[in-house]
């Protein structure tokens, strides 16, 4: 189709730590609070790496950037989890509390409606839509949950 496909560092995911440095007793928290702020999203950090609100400033500040562009109708931002949370969050107009509550699975479609420059207005149409379990059958922990009970396997 003659697509231009580009790629943008700050949307990269939040980048973790080194799992060998996290604690064997905090391990389950790290995992499955590490989209929850607590009280400070400046110490929080994923896994032990990239702090939340790092990850916010470098992801907000890109996203705005490909909002204020007006050069695109339709956008496929192809992107992960926590990169999706703060884009889905900002243009709710929410917190870093909200980024806990809301679950990216692998492969989901969200779609954000984006209008008006420069002050755009955002519509929600759909938030981890996954074509291939449509009702989340089955579907009874977050994914990191899920990626905790493989690391406490293999630990």
């Amino acid at each position: 189709r003659g697509l231009s496909i580009e790629k943008k560092p700050a949307l990269e995911e939040i980048h973790p730590g080194k799992l060998a440095d996290i604690p064997a007793n905090e391990a389950e928290k790290a995992f499955t609070r590490a989209f929850d702020p607590q009280d400070d999203p400046s110490r929080v950090r994923f896994l032990g790496g990239e702090s939340l609100a790092s990850l916010r400033d470098r992801v907000v500040p890109a996203w705005q950037q490909i909002v204020e562009d007006g050069s695109w109708k339709t956008l496929l931002l192809v992107a992960h989890g926590g990169v999706n949370r703060v884009i889905l969050a900002h243009a709710l107009g929410a917190g870093f509390e909200s980024w806990a509550r809301m679950e990216q699975d692998a492969a989901c479609i969200n779609i954000v409606d984006v209008s008006g420059n420069p002050s755009p207005r955002y519509v929600i149409r759909a938030v981890n839509f996954t074509p291939y379990n449509a009702v989340k059958d089955g579907i009874f922990e977050t994914t990191m949950e899920r990626l905790f009970r493989q690391y406490k396997g293999r630990a």
